[in-house]
């Protein structure tokens, strides 16, 4: 049955027994020197939890925008808005163990950062756009409403908020 893009990742998670994690999801695509570069970056400055900036496609994977976020992110800071995405993220199973994504439908990912965030310091950026996020009509995060709920449930569950408190600070998020 289809759980989402989550308990896929999370199959995936479960699978993996090298020391680095990384995600490219079916819509997405990787730069060839991806995985070299931002690995070559954790390893030579001691970080064990990055990303990196990317670009936005269409459907072709023609690039007309690029996100760059910034240098580093906290746990406090990305309680405010989460513009990581998933296939730019790499994190050293090693140092920060192994962790899944909870069982919410979207905003899972960045629920998974946030429990990453609560013991690391910082996610820390690669400043160069080794990946494109392809934007497909109809993908699970074009519906905004739905995403809106989704931050919601992520706040209650992840971070354990209660429901009044998740649905003022969403409204701060979008």
């Amino acid at each position: 049955r289809n759980g989402g893009a989550g308990m896929a990742r999370n199959v995936g998670i479960e699978a993996a027994d090298g020391q680095y994690l990384a995600f490219c999801d079916s819509d997405d695509w990787w730069y060839p020197t991806k995985l070299e570069e931002q690995l070559r970056f954790m390893q030579e400055n001691d970080h064990p939890f990055t990303c990196t900036w990317y670009e936005d496609a269409n459907e072709n994977l023609e690039t007309y925008y690029t996100m760059k976020q910034s240098e580093r992110q906290t746990y406090k800071s990305m309680i405010f808005g989460c513009n990581v995405g998933t296939p730019g993220v790499m994190i050293d199973t090693k140092v920060l163990g192994k962790k899944y994504m909870p069982n919410l439908r979207r905003a899972e990912d960045w629920g998974l950062w946030m429990m990453y965030l609560r013991n690391t310091e910082y996610l820390v950026t690669y400043p160069k756009a080794l990946w494109k996020y392809r934007h497909v009509p109809g993908s699970e995060t074009s519906n905004k409403w739905r995403m809106l709920k989704s931050v919601a449930d992520m706040y209650q569950q992840v971070l354990g908020m209660g429901t009044f408190s998740a649905w003022v600070l969403t409204k701060g998020v979008f």
